[in-house]
């Protein structure tokens, strides 16, 4: 997922728009702003890196619940969009032959595809819930960014200095006047450069995918965050929260 929808889903998982929760719920991306430089072990094991929050910073643990909230091996939201039977993953299958057709890519088509989705649902939300935007915007202003890094590069064991700065890039690339895909292709390069005409086809792809997905994204994402909510929040596992 990208970020408003880890916001969306994260916000009604815990009946909570608290900034270091919804922070929490963004960042674990950072691994792939860094292209896994940095704060990969709090990606990769979540749930430790909360019960390390809670014993050594216990004020921040809304900031560890965020990232459980986010990561795929701890039940998380991306495992509901990325996970085998996600609904991302699920659509993807669908329009691989069209996606093969119009880029001539086999290799990774599945997963460029589950991204142009997941970009699709996001762009989606900012339309229908604007008002999303300035829980976002409360997020990155409230939650304490240098804390939070100076945290996870501690857990992790990286340089506080490089988990703030690539944790201030998400900011940077999701701000709402940037909220386009020409943007993510070139403000993060995920994918190898893309010319002009690819490009083109791509955003015209994911106009294609908002109308596919626009009646039934919100009852997607409203489903990952009761399912979240039952196995984060009400599980007797996890009593510490």
């Amino acid at each position: 997922m990208f970020p408003l929808s880890h916001v969306y889903v994260t916000s009604r998982m815990a009946r909570s728009e608290e900034p270091k929760l919804l922070l929490g719920a963004v960042i674990p991306d950072v691994v792939e702003v860094s292209f896994g430089r940095v704060a990969k072990k709090m990606a990769l094991r979540p749930r430790d890196f909360l019960d390390w929050v809670v014993k050594n910073y216990p004020e921040w643990k809304n900031l560890g619940l965020g990232v459980m909230s986010h990561c795929q091996r701890s039940g998380g939201a991306d495992s509901y969009s990325d996970g085998k039977a996600g609904f991302a993953i699920k659509l993807s299958k669908e329009l691989k032959p069209e996606i093969e057709k119009r880029f001539g890519w086999r290799k990774n088509s599945i997963i460029f595809g589950h991204t142009l989705v997941e970009i699709a649902i996001d762009l989606n939300l900012t339309e229908d819930n604007p008002k999303l935007w300035q829980v976002y915007k409360k997020m990155w202003q409230e939650s304490g960014v240098s804390e939070a890094a100076a945290i996870i590069a501690e857990f992790s064991g990286d340089s506080t200095q490089e988990v703030d700065t690539e944790i201030r890039k998400i900011r940077t690339v999701f701000r709402r006047g940037s909220y386009k895909l020409a943007n993510w292709v070139t403000g993060f390069g995920w994918w190898p450069a893309m010319e002009r005409g690819r490009l083109l086809k791509a955003i015209g792809l994911v106009s294609e995918i908002r109308k596919i997905v626009r009646n039934d994204y919100l009852n997607w994402l409203d489903g990952a965050a009761e399912g979240m909510r039952r196995d984060l929040i009400l599980s007797p596992r996890r009593k510490n929260l």
